[in-house]
């Protein structure tokens, strides 16, 4: 199973991967709300939201903790530290933590460590 990333910040998106894949996790990049759905529902370690995507994710976070198929599957999201909005909506969504971009970006391997299942590492 991966870490979904909706991110729509090419870069940034590329940045998170590679700090998620040197900790073990496997990524996998959605596009939109519905891909994101859609690959939720066929099995995930988690999913990573940046707020100021241009997708229905707050729907999509609703609909997956409703399900009981779903609902154990960590979200975190981040939103710009001026957007106080944005992190009430991820709340009410479900999201299971809201941080700052910069919070997100500063301490990406502390926040996998604490929200998301360890990877399971091949035996040498």
């Amino acid at each position: 199973m991966s870490l979904l990333l909706l991110i729509p910040d090419l870069f940034f998106g590329v940045k998170v991967a590679d700090a998620a894949r040197a900790l073990g996790y496997a990524t996998h990049d959605v596009r939109n709300a519905q891909d994101l759905l859609a690959a939720a529902q066929a099995g995930a370690t988690g999913i990573i939201i940046d707020t100021q995507v241009r997708s229905d994710w707050q729907s999509v976070v609703r609909t997956l903790k409703a399900d009981a198929a779903t609902v154990r599957i960590p979200v975190l999201a981040f939103a710009p530290h001026v957007d106080v909005e944005a992190a009430r909506a991820a709340l009410a969504a479900g999201c299971d933590r809201i941080v700052t971009r910069g919070k997100f970006a500063s301490e990406l391997p502390e926040l996998l460590g604490q929200l998301f299942p360890k990877p399971a590492q091949p035996d040498t």
